[in-house]
């Protein structure tokens, strides 16, 4: 028997009116990675967003922290290794790297590019994730 589910949204893009557009997504290729929001926080009304971002070796980011948004990150394709609170986490093609809110996480990259997923929950702005990138 499944268990019941609560809070569940459930998101069709199926009409005309609510078709995903490349255009309406944030899709740019800054000095670190190339990154897309497939699911943003006003369609999950703040719940959940969802990044893919393309990962360059030698152009990953600082160290990050977000306070209120736990993060998991699913590496398509390439390889990285994550630094969770000083803790060392390989992450090849096929991993998942959960990150509690509040917790300092960097990476960085092995092969000359990773795919990556990285699920926001609750959601983060597409602006505040651009501030987080420069």
């Amino acid at each position: 028997m499944l268990p019941q589910l609560q809070d569940t949204v459930v998101i069709y893009k199926n009409n005309k009116n609510t078709a995903v557009k490349p255009a309406g997504n944030i899709a740019e290729w800054p000095d670190e990675a190339l990154y897309n929001f497939l699911v943003r926080e006003e369609d999950t009304q703040g719940k959940y967003a969802l990044v893919e971002a393309i990962q360059r070796q030698g152009q990953e980011p600082y160290p990050q922290t977000h306070p209120i948004s736990d993060v998991v990150f699913y590496v398509m394709a390439g390889e990285m290794t994550f630094s969770v609170d000083g803790q060392t986490i390989a992450a090849p093609a096929g991993a998942n790297v959960f990150i509690s809110k509040g917790h300092t996480y960097s990476f960085t990259v092995k092969t000359e590019m990773a795919n990556t997923l990285i699920l926001f929950s609750p959601a983060i702005s597409q602006e505040y994730y651009h501030m987080l990138r420069r």
